[in-house]
């Protein structure tokens, strides 16, 4: 976006940002779509990346930044909330990871997020959850199952042949019809009245 600070040069190409990261063999295989060739051929070497995380698999991410250094990705511990905001404002597209094994339904707040600033989408997750769903049905985004990398790969491919501004009037417009507190509100008390 226009909005891309000098802190930041990385976002002068396609930008993508993550923000919370579990790593196994297959989220390094998808990490590693972004990272261009040992001779800088990969087109992925075209594509940013960027993680702003703290959880528990931190560390498993550091020292796969400090093993490869890649040129277009950097890694964050933590951002204050006003950095954060403005990194979203800087990105082409949002992107929400979660650990194929879960059999809990997660909808990581994230997406709220990125849905604010209207910033498409793109969610590799497992089969329990229904934010893919919603970010496909909404129009914003797209979807693949997080052991997965192949369909990973296309769905980038996708997001780089993307019209942003049709998909973000369409995240914009899912956002005030489902997820406003009045809607919060009216699905709390329907179901304690049981309609």
């Amino acid at each position: 976006h226009d909005q891309s600070s000098n802190e930041h040069p990385i976002a002068q190409q396609f930008f993508c940002l993550n923000t919370g990261f579990r790593v196994d063999h297959r989220s390094t295989g998808i990490i590693h779509h972004f990272a261009p060739d040992q001779h800088g051929q990969d087109d992925a070497g075209q594509h940013a990346a960027d993680s702003a995380a703290d959880g528990t698999e931190y560390g498993k991410l550091d020292a796969f930044f400090n093993e490869e250094n890649p040129s277009n990705m950097k890694l964050m511990n933590r951002l204050p909330k006003d950095d954060y905001d403005r990194m979203i404002a800087a990105c082409d597209v949002g992107l929400i990871f979660l650990d194929h094994r879960f059999t809990i339904p997660n909808f990581p707040s994230r997406l709220l997020s990125y849905m604010q600033a209207g910033l498409p989408v793109l969610a590799c997750t497992d089969t329990c959850t229904d934010i893919g769903k919603a970010i496909v049905n909404g129009g914003f985004g797209w979807w693949c199952e997080s052991n997965d990398v192949a369909a990973f790969g296309k769905a980038v491919e996708a997001a780089l042949a993307s019209n942003d501004s049709q998909m973000r009037d369409r995240e914009i417009a899912y956002l005030k019809e489902n997820y406003t507190v009045e809607r919060a509100y009216k699905t709390i008390i329907n179901s304690f009245e049981g309609k």
